[in-house]
């Protein structure tokens, strides 16, 4: 008896998708409830904590009610970097109406390198190490408990952020993002949930798209129609 072959018109679409749905099933992507994307078997990022993050969250957490903030040094990306960052600054993001009274907090620690909420050309003009520059938070950011960057944030930062990218000019930006995907488990729903909320989630796909290898292109196919 002849074997019946059945002919498909598979498109790319479809073929697309069959290819997610097999690394899905291979464990190559976990799907883990609605929406929510990830490599699994990865370590998450946790950043060296610096002294100076130390008393940063310090004077953040003695307030009578303590916002919600994050800190982030520009040397946590030495780990994916190949010009390293000898002498830091930092960039802390807090709960809005926090600003002027958390910076001024620090200021009793750092009268000279205490700046609020910076434009970039006053950052570029008056940049020395140990500067600390302190901004409103985006409302619903993914930033952890204790005040720590997340890889969500800061993948979307390093490509929308100029308050970020200011610290690394001539600075190869791409390999930072590539190591901080493929190395660190990230949550892509998270990621593109923060992104929409800063209305850019269509130039972060754009960034990544040509950034990031499979299986995570077939991530960024799963998400692309929720953009």
């Amino acid at each position: 008896m002849d074997s019946i072959i059945v002919h498909r018109n598979v498109t790319k679409e479809y073929a697309e998708f069959n290819a997610f749905e097999r690394a899905v099933l291979s464990r190559k992507i976990s799907s883990l409830g609605y929406g929510f994307l990830a490599i699994p078997a990865l370590p998450r990022l946790k950043l060296e904590e610096e002294e100076a993050i130390t008393q940063i969250k310090a004077v953040a957490n003695a307030f009578a009610f303590p916002p919600k903030f994050v800190v982030f040094s520009t040397a946590s990306l030495n780990i994916v970097i190949n010009q390293l960052i000898a002498y830091p600054s930092y960039v802390v993001e807090v709960e809005k109406g926090y600003e002027t009274a958390l910076a001024d907090e620090l200021r009793k620690i750092w009268p000279k390198k205490v700046f609020l909420n910076p434009t970039e050309s006053e950052l570029k003009k008056n940049w020395d190490h140990g500067m600390v520059c302190v901004y409103p938070l985006l409302s619903k950011a993914p930033v952890s408990e204790d005040g720590s960057y997340r890889v969500e944030k800061l993948i979307v930062d390093l490509i929308l952020s100029w308050r970020i990218q200011v610290f690394y000019s001539g600075i190869d930006i791409d390999q930072a993002l590539y190591f901080l995907t493929h190395d660190y488990e990230v949550n892509f729903h998270t990621l593109f949930a923060y992104a929409k909320r800063k209305g850019k989630a269509k130039e972060v796909y754009r960034v990544l798209q040509e950034v990031l290898k499979e299986p995570y292109q077939e991530v960024l196919h799963a998400i692309k129609e929720k953009l």
